[in-house]
């Protein structure tokens, strides 16, 4: 865990879904680390950490 805004956001998503809405988690470098179930599960990132390094 980098910063913990992760866990808030997967909380949001979570949340937002059980609500009936059509939420989308896209993870932007680096996979999430939670101990809670991933919402942005199947997702690919979008951008990958190591690519954005190198260039």
């Amino acid at each position: 865990m980098y910063c913990g805004n992760c866990f808030r956001d997967n909380a949001l998503v979570a949340q937002l879904r059980q609500m009936g809405h059509h939420a989308l988690m896209v993870p932007l470098y680096l996979p999430l680390t939670l101990d809670e179930a991933d919402q942005s599960e199947g997702t690919p990132l979008f951008f990958s950490g190591l690519n954005v390094y190198l260039a």
